[in-house]
Parts: C-alpha cells; sequence; structure tokens
C-alpha cells in the first residue's frame, strides 16, 4: 500500500507499528483509526446540503455530458443518502433533480416530457 501514495503519506504510514507487521487489516485498522479518525463515517447529509447543490448548479448552463455526469454525481450521492436515511422521498429527489437544470433546458426537458406524457 504505501508504494502507491505520496512520499510524505508514505513516511508518515510507516510511523506506525503496524506497518512492519504481516497483519494488512491490522495496518489499515491503525492508519485509518490514527491518522484519519472518522474517515469512516457515513455523511450526514441535510436537505439543504443538497438544495445548495441544486440552487449552484441552476445558475450555470450545462454545455456538455461531463457538465451533467458532474451534476449527477454528486446530485445521486448526496440524495440516495437523503433517501436511505428518510430526509426526503423519491418524489422529492425527482422534482430537486430537475430544479437543478438552467432555466432555459429546464424549460426544453418539461416540454418534452409534456409532449411524452
Amino acid at each position: 500500500a504505501l508504494q502507491y501514495i505520496s512520499r510524505d503519506d508514505a513516511e508518515t504510514w510507516e510511523t506506525l507499528p503496524e506497518a512492519s507487521g504481516d497483519d494488512y487489516a491490522a495496518f489499515v485498522k491503525a492508519v485509518k483509526e490514527q491518522l484519519y479518525p472518522g474517515c469512516d463515517e457515513k455523511p450526514n447529509y441535510l436537505r439543504s446540503d443538497l438544495e445548495f447543490i441544486v440552487t449552484e448548479q441552476a445558475k450555470k448552463p450545462m454545455y456538455t455530458v461531463e457538465d451533467l455526469g458532474q451534476y449527477d454525481c454528486l446530485f445521486c450521492h448526496v440524495s440516495t443518502s437523503l433517501i436511505t436515511n428518510k430526509r426526503i422521498t423519491e418524489t422529492e429527489q425527482n422534482h430537486l433533480y430537475l430544479d437543478g437544470f438552467h432555466s432555459d433546458i429546464k424549460t426544453r426537458i418539461l416540454r418534452r416530457l409534456e409532449l411524452a406524457h
């Protein structure tokens, strides 16, 4: 594992007694607990976190598939956590997702949805 990280991080990790042992699981546990406390904790998102993502995204047009992919990835990560923790419903998720699109494209999406249904 030490060969895949920066030299500075490797030098820090090597200071742990578990680094010289044969138990990889114990080494990983020591790194997480001693050097990165809290790294295993699940994120505790709030609805306001998702609303911030949506509001910020709606201010800027999406020009590329990459732009859409970045928004989609971040939105899904946070909204899925909120649904899992019963902080929003799937219906709210769907409405918020659409709200993240710039007004120009949002109008076209809604028009297309009207034609499809």
